[in-house]
């Protein structure tokens, strides 16, 4: 059985990269690629915090959602911390917009987000102790 999924084209460096929305499969790969990256990072200690973060959470949910058209590889976590910052956020807001549940903050209507910062800014307030403001 077949299943026709939506996509969208993004461009990359040159190339096209087809984002489509996640089977269970792509699910299980990204898992994996979050598994193997992981691993790799456990040995390098020099390494950020942020681009940890990137290569176990950002990275694999961009990766097991695309393709490329000409059918060679994707580009690799470094090209794409390398990559115009036009086209790398192009091809997350692609990859979130077709699969919103492995990007909640992307997906997220615009009423939604002025919601969420209108509770954070009422829910915010500073300590008060005798005699004043702490902070």
């Amino acid at each position: 059985m077949s299943t026709i999924l939506k996509t969208t084209s993004v461009q990359f460096s040159g190339r096209t990269l087809i984002v489509s929305e996640a089977t269970l499969r792509m699910n299980v790969r990204m898992l994996e690629m979050a598994q193997e990256a992981t691993a790799q990072l456990e040995s390098n200690t020099e390494m950020s915090v942020v681009e940890a973060h990137f290569r176990i959470e950002v990275y694999p949910r961009l990766a097991a959602c695309t393709t490329a058209e000409d059918g060679g590889p994707l580009p690799t976590p470094d090209e794409f911390l390398d990559g115009k910052d036009l086209e790398t956020n192009q091809w997350y807001v692609a990859a979130g917009q077709r699969n919103p549940h492995w990007f909640p903050d992307v997906s997220m209507p615009e009423e939604e987000v002025k919601k969420k910062r209108t509770r954070s800014k009422r829910g915010v307030r500073p300590a008060v102790q005798a005699g004043g403001v702490v902070g």
